[in-house]
């Protein structure tokens, strides 16, 4: 019979082109890409074995010692292929840095099923083949033996062998099993294509055991024999490789640096042994150039920043194993150098970071980007081993220096030791994140609302709603405290859903309308602001409870426009589309303001309440806000004065022509009931100001309420 062994060579060229385009990327020593780089070793191996025992079988002179030597280890490699398969599965189901649960029901059933695998696979691993009276190796065929009639002795042989030996194969198909309920169990943090990937490795390699041992004699010639399993396991590998071991997951698209995740899984090893030291490198004003510059020089500069950290590596002399210092892209302005370090002391590496960190600063300072006259300032934060406890920690730190200006301010250099930033407010940023976490779920965020008067109508027309909530004291938090750190984690948006909601419950419950109210006044959020579906999101919640959408004015704040105008602008004309009003809030507290104007569609403009306040106390302040007021009006939009408090302030802010007013001086911001019955009170007094009003029926109010009610109960039954 001829050995044809094509296939197998053909597997081994896939496996090596595979391990040299894995090799050629910047690759992380992973625990996944380990395994991965391990498996395929292991197939080349398989692979290797195959050939030598398909050309010795196929070799009428081979010693048949040798011959049943590799055929052997050949059998013991395949029975042991299932396993390496079942531990690259593995790696996926635990985080980087999680050890494997050594004492879980599931690895000890694999363990043992494996072993009684293995064991049966070296007592009876050359069972399947016999040395003949010529001195020659044959495979023996028991399927075939089976069905004679008359069996010989060797026919015998032959049909208990290889009935133990093929067990073998229903372990392996077992471990396959084991598998496939491992990633079953451990979905949710599992990606769909890998899972998909994963079971078409599955059920290829099923395919083919089926292949080789029923079919192979009907397929191909009969004198021919086709070992199919490497062909099969190469082609499994390019589809794991193609969709789940890609080497450029680890690489910034922008930059092809090293990203967040290669930081977090190779550092924190290094950083848990103490083994290295950081210098983290920030972009000054990154926010401001992204606003300034088109996103394309943007880009380009980035690009430039790690060439210019690479050609100072290359050119110093402080660290002499330059191939120990790894650059790490962590965030669009932020990069992490981490120095892997072997036996410096403690003082020794201090003055080499020092040393090195001072030359890496004037190589940045000094350098022009993008072959423009642009300057980029930097800070470098130096971590040695004892302040750095994980790489989240490391990058909490950078977020501490670049988001708090108090930080900044208290140094003056651009080089700040780790050691001496304060992180107390990280961990102010986690307990607040807690406390937003458990509001968010028993439903405690409160809506408090701000009367807003008209000054042509003289009386209360609107409210602004604003979102209150409470510390574990039952003491209330600062709105300008928790809001940004719900930017930053990222629950920004289901508060801000959270308190619309709340108010179109308010608004069909008292029906303001029937008390002059026009307009509820709701802010959004930065974040909000970048999502496609803000407009689609808060329609459908007015929908939800028949609200109409001119009840509506959505304030929306400078930094908005800044950094995210493009999905901005489609957000507001999709709220004008649907006839809710816009305001632009805080006019005057940041830069470029007249390009918002001019751009957007907005129909009143809130002046911020600082510079109401210093207009009442200098004289130039006063002449801007004069100048201000009369070139919005001059546009036809309408104008809000926040911060009034005093009946002076009102008067003056009346005679400048101001449409609307905002302060203390009307009310400071109370919950629903309270702000109704303050509209309610005036209405009573001042009946003559309300005379463009319908009269109201407080029972035929109640009676829609109580409608209403059972409406809003229906509906939560059906969700």
């Amino acid at each position: 019979m001829l050995y044809d062994i094509c296939f197998d060579i053909s597997a081994l060229i896939i496996y090596s082109t595979l391990i040299i385009l894995f090799l050629s990327h910047k690759i992380v020593n992973s625990r996944q890409n380990t395994l991965f780089m391990l498996f395929l070793v292991g197939l080349i191996s398989t692979a290797l074995l195959s050939i030598a025992s398909s050309y010795l079988l196929g070799n009428t002179d081979a010693n048949p010692n040798l011959t049943l030597t590799i055929l052997y280890f050949y059998k013991v490699s395949l029975a042991a292929i299932p396993l390496g398969y079942f531990f690259f599965v593995e790696s996926f189901s635990f985080k980087e840095n999680e050890p494997f649960p050594k004492k879980a029901l599931w690895a000890n059933a694999i363990f043992i099923v494996q072993v009684i695998c293995l064991a049966i696979c070296f007592a009876t691993g050359n069972s399947q083949y016999q040395i003949n009276e010529a001195g020659q190796v044959f495979e023996t065929n028991p399927f075939i033996a089976i069905n004679k009639v008359e069996k010989t002795a060797m026919d015998v042989v032959a049909i208990r062998s290889n009935a133990i030996f093929y067990s073998t194969y229903i372990f392996s198909f077992m471990i396959f099993i084991l598998a496939g309920i491992r990633i079953r169990l451990s979905h949710s943090r599992i990606p769909v294509k890998s899972i998909i990937t994963i079971f078409s490795f599955f059920v290829l390699i099923t395919l083919t055991q089926i292949l080789q041992i029923y079919v192979n004699d009907l397929i191909f010639y009969p004198d021919h024999h086709f070992e199919l399993f490497s062909i099969s396991f190469a082609i499994s590998c390019i589809i794991i490789y193609s969709i789940i071991q890609k080497p450029d997951s680890f690489l910034n698209e922008h930059t092809g640096c090293l990203n967040q995740t290669a930081f977090r899984i190779t550092g924190s090893r290094l950083f848990k042994k103490k083994k290295a030291a950081c210098v983290g490198i920030l972009i000054e004003d990154f926010y401001f150039l992204c606003s300034t510059f088109t996103f394309d020089t943007i880009y380009k500069i980035l690009k430039q920043v790690p060439k210019a950290i690479y050609a100072y590596i290359r050119n110093q002399e402080i660290f002499k194993n330059k191939s120990s210092i790894k650059l790490y892209h962590v965030k669009q302005e932020q990069f992490c150098l981490v120095f892997e370090i072997t036996n410096e002391s403690t003082e020794e590496l201090y003055d080499k970071i020092s040393r090195f960190t001072e030359g890496l600063n004037k190589a940045l300072q000094k350098r022009r980007w993008d072959q423009t006259d642009i300057t980029l300032y930097f800070r470098l934060i130096t971590f040695m081993p004892d302040d750095i406890v994980t790489s989240d920690n490391t990058m909490d730190t950078l977020d501490t220096v670049e988001n708090d200006s108090i930080t900044r301010a208290n140094f003056k250099s651009p080089i700040i030791e780790a050691k001496d930033i304060d992180n107390s407010k990280k961990k102010d940023f986690i307990f607040t994140t807690e406390i937003i976490r458990e509001n968010l779920q028993n439903d405690k965020f409160e809506v408090y609302y701000q009367p807003i008067y008209s000054c042509k109508k003289r009386r209360i027309c609107a409210a602004e709603a604003l979102v209150r909530m409470k510390d574990k004291n039952g003491k209330f938090m600062n709105p300008e405290i928790f809001i940004p750190i719900s930017e930053k984690n990222g629950t920004i948006s289901s508060i801000g859903e959270r308190v619309f909601e709340k108010v179109c419950q308010m608004i069909r419950h008292y029906k303001p309308e029937n008390y002059g109210i026009e307009k509820i006044n709701v802010n959004l959020s930065v974040v909000q602001c970048m999502s496609e579906d803000l407009n689609r999101q808060l329609v459908d919640i007015a929908d939800r409870y028949n609200i109409p959408h001119t009840m509506f004015n959505f304030e929306i704040t400078e930094t908005a426009y800044s950094n995210y105008f493009d999905t901005l602008k489609n957000n507001v004309e999709g709220f004008v589309n649907q006839g809710i009003e816009l305001s632009l809030d805080d006019y005057g507290s940041g830069l470029a303001n007249l390009n918002y104007i001019l751009q957007l569609p907005f129909s009143k403009i809130k002046i911020d309440k600082e510079i109401v306040w210093m207009a009442c106390k200098k004289e130039k302040a006063m002449v801007a806000l004069k100048s201000t007021t009369k070139m919005i009006k001059d546009m036809n939009l309408n104008i809000l004065a926040e911060g009034v408090e005093t009946e002076e302030q009102m008067q003056c802010l009346i005679d400048m022509g101001y449409d609307y007013l905002q302060g203390y001086f009307f009310s400071k911001p109370v919950p629903a009931e309270e702000f109704m019955a303050l509209v309610k009170s005036e209405k009573e007094k001042h009946p003559e100001l309300y005379k463009d009003l319908e009269p109201v029926d407080e029972d035929e109010i109640t009676e829609e309420n109580n409608d209403d009610e059972i409406e809003e109960l229906d509906y939560l039954e059906e969700l």
